[in-house]
């Protein structure tokens, strides 16, 4: 008979893993703590933000200390050197909150998932540095996998069930159940609960996995019948379409390398799967497969490189690319090394992905400081030219700096000192956003570049202050109309029946009730207002979008009478498109949220 575990070997558990893992079940919680709080303020982008990003950093702390401990565990450390190990980690991770700005640069998320992936990979090998237990190390990468897929699944299930079970108590007994209620439950199960489940099955007997010679039948099913298919797949598709290109004598398409990509990585990882088994009889597939996979790479790596060669030669280096880039040459590395190398070793393909990837985080040779001065050459050669397409280029150029590298990086075009600019603009701005536009706006008028690409302006959204909520006794008659179509309602007003028909354009809204005389709301000077304001950087922004504000309400409201009925617009949410350089052009309206009150005039 089944036997479910007690409330007390439970408990018991988690203490085991709390001694074991101290630092990274503190930083679990913590984490959950943060997320728990990042809920409730879910719409204040500058109170969860920094939030969020403290998250991160428990991340990379909690995986970098959990790669101390199992190095220290393999090693026999003592506490003291154990600790040590500990606190160093948390040093590091305390430099990286202080060292990044995610929030406001883009390069630095770029390094903070290069950091998380590296110190991921750092887990897989960190107890097999110095160590020759190949079928070890596979079997204890096979349990972390198994474990990894096991806590995801419990968590998701958990988290899934009570989130039904708060919707039902919602449904069945009125009990207002707010939407940051299950935000919160998502940060504290998928943060700790699958954080510490995950650690407790983390394998302590090194020794004894490296005797151990099991292999689960489903890992084989899977790679045999669903990974090696697929690869095959990719492998059909790129090889037809390398002959395509050939034939036409052309360079690839750049979106070939997303492809190329998703074969070599099915393609390693069924090969790490079916790893321990390949010498057994009957399986002198893998091995022709295994060599196969790699001969193939070749002329799938030449495409590859032509294709970053021809995104690079037209638009230099980003982040994005220079991933790539690193990608191709690790792959490079691989296929040379198990073609060449008969008793290559597994272990080389998670540390050589750990070092290439922590070389791309921080250096002259990493991602950010190559990918910036790819494009400052970029923008320095286009700098003299005025030709439409070239400032076009060049005002593509600066939003990216300025969204991943910051106001300063552009320094070194230009004699004025941007520093002083860019801490003046930081001090100013209340809003985040507001920040980035002024940004913008300085960086364009420093290098002469057109704001708006061609005629074309911001498209924004404006709220009325109000927020939807009006007065409904001030009117006999209160329509929510929906602009999206020609609009017509039948309805009784005290035994009267009143027709109400709406018709807009870009810019007018015209209101007929029954049979009195139609009335005209030009909202052209409304638009002409907003406009001149966003020009003026007078709106008010909203902390949950970028391009969001509010609008004073009663600027929003517009009244009229045709001798039967007294007509108030109430627009309660408008989008628009900026006039940008074309100061004669009529708004570009979108969506209109109005309501429309009706007085009769007695």
């Amino acid at each position: 008979m089944m036997r479910f575990p007690s409330f007390s070997s439970l408990w018991e558990g988690a203490l085991r893993v709390f001694a074991r893992f101290p630092t990274a079940c503190i930083l679990a919680l913590v984490a959950a703590g943060l997320g728990y709080t990042a809920a409730q303020t879910s719409y204040q982008a500058k109170f969860t933000e920094p939030l969020l990003q403290l998250m991160a950093v428990c991340n990379l702390a909690l995986t970098l200390t959990l790669a101390g401990d199992l190095f220290s565990e393999r090693q026999s450390f003592g506490t003291g050197r154990r600790w040590a190990l500990r606190l160093g980690s948390l040093a590091i991770a305390a430099l990286l909150e202080f060292a990044l700005d995610p929030i406001r640069l883009q390069a630095d998320v770029f390094r903070m998932c290069l950091l998380a992936f590296s110190f991921h990979l750092l887990v897989a090998f960190a107890p097999f540095i110095g160590k020759n237990d190949t079928n070890g190390f596979w079997q204890y990468n096979k349990t972390l996998f198994l474990r990894f897929l096991t806590s995801a699944l419990y968590s998701g299930v958990l988290i899934g069930g009570l989130c039904i079970a708060l919707a039902a108590i919602d449904a069945l007994f009125n009990v207002e159940i707010r939407s940051h209620i299950y935000l919160r439950l998502f940060a504290v199960i998928g943060t700790a609960f699958n954080t510490i489940f995950f650690l407790a099955g983390v394998p302590k007997d090194f020794v004894a996995l490296n005797e151990d010679h099991s292999y689960p039948k489903g890992l084989k099913i899977f790679t045999q019948y669903v990974l090696i298919p697929l690869i095959t797949i990719y492998l059909g598709i790129l090889l037809l379409y390398e002959v395509k290109i050939a034939l036409e004598w052309r360079l690839p398409k750049g979106t070939v390398s997303n492809l190329i990509t998703g074969y070599a990585v099915f393609g390693i990882l069924s090969l790490l799967l079916i790893y321990p088994i390949r010498e057994q009889s009957g399986n002198r597939w893998i091995v022709i497969f295994s060599r196969l996979f790699y001969f193939l790479m070749i002329p799938l790596l030449v495409l590859l490189v032509l294709a970053i060669w021809k995104r690079v030669g037209l638009y230099g280096i980003t982040e994005s690319r220079y991933i790539l880039i690193l990608m191709a040459f690790w792959l490079s590395g691989i296929t040379i090394y198990f073609l060449v190398n008969r008793q290559a070793a597994i272990k080389v393909i998670p540390i050589s992905l750990f070092v290439i990837t922590l070389l791309g985080t921080f250096g002259p040779q990493s991602m950010v400081s190559v990918s910036k001065r790819s494009q400052l050459g970029r923008l320095k050669a286009l700098l003299s030219s005025k030709q439409a397409k070239d400032q076009e280029e060049k005002r593509s150029i600066i939003l990216y700096m300025l969204r991943t590298h910051g106001l300063v990086s552009l320094q070194p075009l230009t004699e004025q000192r941007l520093q002083p600019i860019a801490d003046r603009l930081s001090q100013e701005e209340h809003y985040r956003y507001y920040g980035y536009y002024n940004q913008m706006d300085t960086a364009l008028a420093i290098f002469q570049v057109p704001k708006y690409s061609g005629t074309s302006g911001e498209y924004i959204t404006l709220h009325s202050t109000n927020k939807g909520i009006v007065n409904a006794k001030a009117y006999d008659y209160l329509v929510v109309p929906d602009m999206r179509y020609q609009y017509v309602q039948s309805d009784t007003i005290r035994n009267t029946e009143v027709t109400v028909a709406i018709r807009s354009d870009e810019s007018h809204v015209t209101v007929r009730v029954d049979n009195t005389a139609e009335v005209s709301f030009d909202l052209h000077s409304f638009y002409q207002e907003i406009f001149k304001s966003y020009g003026n950087r007078q709106l008010k922004a909203e902390d949950i979008g970028r391009q969001t504000y509010y609008y004073p309400e009663e600027r929003m409201r517009f009244n009229k009478s045709n001798g039967s009925y007294d007509i108030t617009l109430m627009i309660t949410e408008t989008s628009c498109q900026t006039p940008g350089d074309d100061s004669s052009r009529t708004a570009e309206r979108g969506n209109i949220r109005c309501m429309i009150g009706l007085k009769r005039i007695r």
